[in-house]
């Protein structure tokens, strides 16, 4: 695709994502299935929120659980409000019409349409085309029951004028708002864009490359969603995606795309029109059609055949015409995940803002004739590149190999059974369950006839074989595709994507005359269960990490520094009248290392009883011999083992502090669904907690992506999710978390100081028009800063674990204050060398060219052999020890490199042969100014140890004290500190 395409944005996501099954409400609303108005306030959030039955594992009866998730903060900036409230009234405006039909269809159930429910379409959308009369025997109180809507209230000539150019689409499964809006391309626009590409050599398209929102200004010009040729997607978490409008010729039916109940004849051909041409959105593997009723595209899935009305109309399977409609639908029965090309991922990975940085420094020390080290950087940047080329392919082919499956399948069409290949299989076919060649179910499906016993711990973990019973009538009525939950009565009888066959039998007493067990397909595809999991792989909740936010506030204010930097260097070489090529290369020049990049990868008592409602503990009994030993801490000391049904029942329907409470005190959680376990996770987090995540299966994906800690302790599906992956497949292989975080902190400082160091040394060379060397930036950079920054993270962690966490805010005080303090003490030193040198008879003035520097003078050589003991011991200052870390000196790779570069130091000092001092560029200086430089050298380790350890540290605590009595605010606390005090007081108010 050509690259000044609009829908090809380069650094845009490839259109594809999570999705859910279709449910007109919203979890956060608090509205209820449970009235014939859509509208009415319940008080939980969930769809379905009572208990599930007993008799089945929570893990197959609640397995599409979702959990709801927090609000974003993100502004939709393609949603129009005022354009959807006029259109609304457009579309619902015709009071006559309505009351004329209501009078003619009598009892017919009307939906009544709000803001919400026009502006957000969630999901089944049946009613839009048909109406169905309702049963006066049909409980209107079942949670289950879908409740009928109807657009009857527009008329014809409204129906195809809407012009709607955006709307919103919620996403049930994922807990996700997108919006869609349409556009065309502007050919100005168009024009424009290629203008200012070629003219700017490129850096046009890179910018709107990385800036897409400015990209869909420039060439997008607004369009209806009836008539757009792209579409660009925004969720609530503010990540765009932009997508072509993919069209086919269909000419059938309206309710071969999105079903349909009963239908009414009169009302038949307004209702169920044809559609000409099939309009498409595939939505990170989930499609969306347009609607031209409804005028909005609708989320497709939850799709049920009207015909599937009783089990013997069913059993007669598809004919060939009506198979090849539904694959034009449907499409394939694959979850194939596409794979970027080579040529592709290096593209994305050359044009990333970082790898576009090192380009630029590359090329600016080119032009400052620094050829060694810019070939150095050259190198490592392309084997990085390499290697993310490779790790990329690679757990993409291996997501790949375990999503993918195909193999023959025994299926009834046009009354004759035939072999054919499982990708061919569409919703309403036929197939044989019981055929002995078929190791594991192609599709979601429903079995007719037969009986099975069937392995779902790849979905669910449950170890135990789960039996299937053939599907009665009132169970095949009662299946809603569209419902997040697979209701208890149905799961017995429904056979799950993905899952392994142990048995198969065939029917004892067949009356259909086939003699086979018989399954019926409904979902096909990413929209079965199994699909959903790998979705929920692909596409993981947003994560918020606070350090990666932290970081990127600390480079703003790095970047800012260096501005000034670049200000002030301006000003002065201006001053030193360089030539003009000369001050630009230097004032852009970086001071520091391009590959500092930041890496992260993120029931003791046998007599205590609980209330059956609160989980509090209960008085004891009567019968309890009151002359045993009394402790009022037994009353605090209880853990609670919790459930997959009990678990549910608590976040549906008890109190919020009674849930947190139960979090605080939870040990064991067990016989839990995979969207359970996600729930647990988050409901963990959200009281503040930093969650570890330990799996071995597929249903342990979703937990493992939105953990804090993700571990698999397998090398199967979960490794693939997980961010990290044992070799050792047992919780041993974390015992370090708190470790690890010191360590993270400790190398982000030492680099920032290495950074501002070395700022300092180019800063004061700058003065006079001087530098440090080609040879001299390889010295500090390979041999001095890549060891020592490697191996001060190999210190393990401490025997014994601290009572107290260690700070995890990046731009809290007690970082930043101490890192602002070593700066201070590294400037002075440089400054002190700085103007000892100067006094020195034997001084060597840096002669100031005004077309190339000069490097061999005095001032370079001192600057430079000071701050090398500045590099190598702020390591052993920063190199954090107990009580998180072992101790520096068992730490023997890095005691070895801070001795070897202490001693390469010293010996450029003292007496550095002929060869080593040219190739460095240093001059001579006197006996008496080394050994001035060697107790440099050991005053900035006292001073920055002392610093570190003492001064810092009270003087962070002295600003925060001094900050609390300014603001007058209370210490922030934890959420679940704070639920811990409440249940101590609680306990002692209560005795």
């Amino acid at each position: 695709m050509d690259e000044t395409d609009p829908m090809n944005p380069s650094g845009l996501e490839n259109g594809h994502s999570r999705s859910g099954n279709r449910v007109l409400y919203r979890m956060n609303s608090n509205q209820s299935n449970t009235s014939i108005f859509e509208n009415v306030e319940m008080a939980h959030d969930e769809l379905y929120s009572g208990p599930i039955a007993e008799s089945l594992p929570t893990s197959v009866s609640a397995f599409s659980h979702r959990r709801p998730r927090a609000d974003s903060t993100a502004s939709f900036t393609y949603y129009h409000d005022d354009l959807e409230e006029s259109q609304n009234e457009l579309t619902y405006g015709n009071d006559g019409y309505e009351d004329a039909i209501s009078d003619d269809i009598g009892d017919l159930a009307f939906g009544v349409d709000d803001d919400d429910s026009s502006d957000i379409e969630s999901g089944r959308q049946s009613g839009h085309f048909a109406l169905r009369r309702r049963s006066s025997t049909q409980s209107r109180s079942s949670v289950h029951d879908r409740l009928l809507r109807t657009e009857s209230t527009r008329t014809t000539e409204s129906q195809y004028t809407h012009g709607r150019q955006s709307q919103k689409v919620y996403m049930v499964n994922e807990d996700l708002t997108i919006v869609v809006a349409g556009f065309r391309t502007s050919p100005i626009g168009l024009a424009l864009y290629i203008l200012l590409s070629v003219s700017s050599l490129g850096l046009a398209w890179l910018l709107l490359r990385w800036l897409p929102r400015w990209h869909v200004k420039l060439l997008g010009r607004p369009s209806a969603l009836s008539e757009c040729d792209w579409v660009v997607i925004e969720n609530q978490w503010g990540e765009l995606s932009i997508m072509k409008v993919e069209k086919k010729l269909y000419g059938r039916p309206m309710s071969t795309i999105f079903g349909s109940s009963e239908k009414i004849p009169l009302l038949d051909e307004e209702h169920d029109p044809i559609v000409t041409e099939l309009r498409m959105l595939n939505y990170r593997y989930v499609r969306l059609y347009f609607n031209q009723q409804t005028d909005r595209f609708i989320l497709f899935s939850g799709w049920k055949d009207p015909n599937w009305a009783d089990i013997k109309s069913v059993r007669l399977g598809l004919d060939s015409d009506e198979k090849h409609v539904r694959e034009v639908v449907f499409g394939n029965n694959d979850i194939d995940i596409e794979q970027k090309s080579i040529p592709r991922l290096l593209v994305d990975e050359v044009f990333h803002p970082f790898y576009v940085f090192q380009i630029a420094s590359l090329i600016l020390w080119s032009l400052d004739e620094y050829y060694y080290y810019a070939i150095a950087i050259f190198l490592m940047s392309f084997g990085s590149i390499t290697s993310t080329l490779i790790e990329t392919r690679a757990t993409m082919k291996r997501l790949r190999e375990i999503s993918r499956f195909e193999c023959d399948v025994r299926v009834l069409r046009n009354g004759f059974w035939r072999y054919v290949s499982s990708n061919e299989l569409v919703p309403g076919d036929i197939y044989e369950a019981s055929d002995p060649n078929l190791a594991q179910f192609p599709s979601d499906g429903l079995l007719l006839s037969g009986d099975c016993i069937v392995n779902e711990s790849m979905l669910t973990g449950e170890s135990v074989p789960v039996s299937k019973t053939p599907a009665t009538e009132e169970a095949l009525q009662q299946m809603d595709l569209g419902a997040p939950t697979v209701l208890p009565e149905i799961a017995r009888h429904f056979l799950f994507c993905g899952t392994k066959i142990i048995r198969a039998r065939r029917p004892q007493d067949d009356q259909g005359g086939d003699g086979v067990a018989l399954a019926l397909v409904v979902r096909t595809g990413f929209s079965t269960t199994k699909g959903s999991l790998v979705r929920s792989m692909l596409f993981p909740k947003t994560s918020g990490f606070k350090f990666y936010r932290d970081s990127f506030r600390y480079v703003g204010v790095m970047a800012m520094v260096a501005m000034l930097g670049f200000v002030v260097s301006l000003i002065n070489f201006i001053r030193l009248d360089l030539a003009w090529h000369l001050i630009i290369v230097r004032a852009l020049g970086h001071p520091g290392d391009p590959n500092s990049r930041l890496l992260w990868e993120s029931i003791d008592d046998s007599s205590l009883r609980l209330d059956e409602h609160t989980l509090l503990p209960l008085p004891a009994s009567q019968d309890v011999d009151v002359s045993l030993p009394y402790n009022i801490t037994n009353l605090r000391n209880y853990s609670l083992a919790i459930s997959g049904d009990a678990f549910r029942w608590l976040v549906d329907f008890a109190e919020p502090h009674v849930l947190h409470r139960m979090l605080v005190n939870g040990k064991i959680y067990a016989r839990m669904s995979p969207d359970e376990k996600h729930e647990l996770v988050e409901k963990l987090q959200s009281i503040d907690y930093c969650v570890g995540f330990c799996g071995d299966g597929a249903n342990d994906c979703g937990a493992l992506k939105a953990a804090d800690v993700g571990i698999s302790l397998s090398e199967a599906e979960a490794s693939v999710a997980a961010p990290f992956t044992s070799r050792n497949f047992d919780i041993a292989c974390c015992p370090e978390g708190r470790a690890a975080l010191v360590t993270s902190f400790s190398c982000f400082k030492y680099m920032s100081l290495y950074s501002a160091i070395q700022f300092t040394s180019v800063s004061f060379l700058y003065a006079t028009a001087s530098n440090l060397g080609d040879f001299q930036f390889l010295f500090i950079d390979l041999l001095l800063i890549l060891p020592i920054a490697i191996f001060m993270g190999w210190a393990g962690p401490y025997p014994v674990l601290y009572k107290k966490r260690p700070t995890a805010n990046l731009v809290s005080r007690k970082v930043l204050i101490p890192l602002l303090g070593q700066m201070l003490i590294c400037i002075a030193i440089q400054a002190t060398v700085y103007i000892a040198v100067r006094e020195q008879p034997w001084y060597i003035p840096p002669k100031v060219r005004h077309d190339k520097s000069n490097i061999k003078n005095s001032e370079n050589t001192v600057l430079f052999l000071v701050s090398c003991f500045e590099y190598i011991l702020a390591g052993v200052v920063l190199n954090a020890g107990p009580p998180f870390r072992q101790k520096a000196l068992k730490n023997w790779p890095f005691l070895a490199t801070i001795a070897i570069t202490l001693l390469l130091t010293l010996y450029m000092i003292m007496s550095p042969a002929h060869w080593v001092a040219h190739l460095m560029q240093l001059t001579s200086t006197s006996g008496d100014f080394q050994l001035f430089l060697v107790g440099l050298g050991a005053s900035y380790l006292v001073c920055a140890w002392v610093a570190e350890k003492l001064v810092f540290q009270q003087l962070a605590r002295a600003v925060g004290r001094l900050k609390q009595r300014l603001t007058r605010q209370p210490k922030k606390r934890k959420l679940y500190k704070t639920i811990l005090e409440e249940m101590r007081i609680d306990s002692l108010s209560t005795v």
